[in-house]
């Protein structure tokens, strides 16, 4: 979608708290137990083949505050940061620095995905809004192409991608919107591309 499009996307979905701007704090779940334990080894880096692609990840000052599973107090789990380009443009992204890392979630069928949470910063705000929280067990938005993770260290030194034939997904202010492809009730075909220059609201709601 180009800039002077306006698409704006309201998803009622069961979501976390966002990244405050004061202290770059994000709120989100982790799959620590109430506190950090020792780190797991870390691995060789693998060599990756032509469509996958390796980053290496460093610490960071950004924290998740987690909830304690053994009262109902919080504590800080920090996170690691990655960078990578897509194209032109610098993609910052962050994932706890401790796992266990899980790329797969135990309930599929859940709105609760509890697979490892990546926090991609696509509009480069220094916050993590809801449509910047991705998780390994689906593709995950990079700029402007989706990417499959394939492997996350165990002790959070690297993560390991591959090119996604998923189509673009995830709605980041001041980013393309993904196209999208509906019928409305007197069996009108719509699509994105219907709307190419011209101003959009596009409001979707469920109720389940």
């Amino acid at each position: 979608m180009k800039p002077h499009t306006l698409a704006t996307l309201a998803i009622s979905t069961i979501l976390l708290a966002g990244c405050s701007s004061g202290n770059r704090q994000a709120s989100g779940g982790s799959s620590g137990a109430g506190a950090l334990q020792k780190p797991a080894a870390s691995l060789p880096m693998p060599k990756p083949s032509s469509n996958e692609f390796v980053i290496k990840l460093t610490p960071s000052w950004v924290h998740i505050e987690v909830p304690s599973q053994d009262s109902d107090k919080t504590y800080k789990m920090p996170l690691v940061h990655g960078t990578t380009k897509v194209g032109p443009e610098t993609v910052n992204f962050y994932l706890p620095a401790q796992g266990p890392y899980s790329l797969a979630s135990s309930k599929p069928n859940s709105f609760a995905n509890d697979s490892t949470s990546i926090m991609v910063d696509a509009n480069g705000d220094g916050q993590f809004d809801a449509p910047e929280r991705w998780y390994a067990s689906s593709p995950v938005r990079l700029g402007d192409r989706m990417f499959s993770v394939k492997q996350i260290d165990p002790g959070g030194k690297w993560i390991e991608f591959a090119d996604s034939s998923a189509k673009l997904s995830g709605l980041v202010i001041g980013k393309p919107c993904p196209d999208f492809r509906f019928f409305t009730t007197d069996g009108t075909r719509v699509s994105l591309a219907d709307y190419k220059g011209k101003a959009l609201l596009l409001d979707i709601w469920s109720m389940t």
